[in-house]
């Protein structure tokens, strides 16, 4: 009879109650980590999705202007004369700040002849062959920090390089060699 006096209405002690509760918040914490990774390396590969799409409607607008546009805005239409090439630019996935990423838009540049361009984005994580951080695409490809497979920015100035990623790049800090610009933190061949 002292048993069941010690049981609640439930028919749980409190001890079971407690290790019950623990148990449930393990099982949702762990849950909701699992969740969250999801949603950060799903925004990952929408961002490299959206780069390759607008690389392909960039490809067609060349194909009709025999250059590529000047600007180009995330959120608005790619069109040439009255032929509307893309409905809609993609733009960045919210939350943008993923990681090491900062809160910004994808970041288009076109050459000063309008013959190349570079469209700059970061990512949490690796998405097939590109690599965690900010990555440049340009006609036709996308570089990307890996190593051993861009010349980085060397930071002791002496404007060499170095094989693979990693140096600082800083106007100020470090140079690219001769032919190359410098983008975030690895060296692209001039456009």
């Amino acid at each position: 009879m002292a048993m069941n006096q010690q049981r609640n209405i439930l028919g749980f002690s409190f001890l079971e109650f407690v290790i019950t509760t623990t148990i449930l918040t393990i099982i949702s914490s762990l849950t909701s980590a699992a969740v969250h990774h999801l949603k950060v390396a799903n925004r990952n590969a929408r961002r490299v999705a959206d780069i390759v799409e607008t690389q392909t409607g960039l490809e067609m607008y060349n194909r009709l202007a025999h250059q590529y546009p000047d600007v180009i805005t995330p959120g608005n239409s790619l069109a040439y004369n009255d032929q509307v090439i893309m409905k809609k630019i993609p733009t960045n996935p919210q939350p943008r700040d993923d990681g090491a990423c900062p809160d910004e838009e994808y970041s288009y540049l076109a050459s000063s002849d309008q013959k190349s361009y570079t469209i700059t984005f970061c990512i949490s994580s690796r998405v097939g062959e590109v690599g965690p951080g900010n990555n440049t695409a340009k006609p036709g490809e996308i570089v990307s920090c890996l190593p051993n497979c861009v010349l980085s920015c060397d930071s002791d100035s002496d404007g060499q390089g170095t094989d693979g990623c990693g140096g600082y790049c800083s106007a100020m800090l470090a140079t690219c060699p001769s032919g190359y610009n410098c983008y975030f933190d690895h060296c692209i061949k001039d456009i």
